[in-house]
């Protein structure tokens, strides 16, 4: 599985791996991720993360949908957005708090994509 983040190209063969990997940080707590599958485009997962939170999106093929994860508590205000980062740790996007998750359910939905290279069922999701 490819992952690229804000430093590169990682190559991850094992669960082990990609858990570091995810674990990457700048010094503002942020980092993006696209996990793909090095043998075909379709479908990868991004994960923006800042600090204990992330955003997941997953793409399923070249055009049309989309699904962002929803649904989990992590005890921000659903009604405000949160900052996050895309591109580079510079690059700033808001994005709705129900689409906010723990980090720790990411690294689940993360494991679950790397194994199956499907919409991973451990969250509830919504197609944008």
């Amino acid at each position: 599985m490819k992952v690229y983040h804000f430093s590169g190209i990682e190559d991850c063969k094992s669960i082990e791996e990609l858990s570091s990997v995810l674990d990457l940080r700048y010094d503002t707590g942020v980092n993006e991720f696209t996990m793909i599958d090095e043998k075909k485009d379709y479908p990868y997962l991004i994960i923006m993360v800042k600090n204990e939170h992330a955003v997941l999106t997953y793409f399923p093929k070249e055009e049309g949908q989309m699904f962002q994860a929803t649904g989990e508590d992590t005890g921000l205000n659903l009604n405000e957005t949160s900052v996050f980062c895309f591109g580079t740790p510079n690059q700033e996007t808001e994005v709705w708090n129900e689409f906010v998750v723990p980090f720790t359910k990411a690294k689940e939905v993360a494991i679950e994509f790397f194994n199956k290279l499907s919409l991973p069922t451990c969250v509830k999701w919504s197609m944008q």
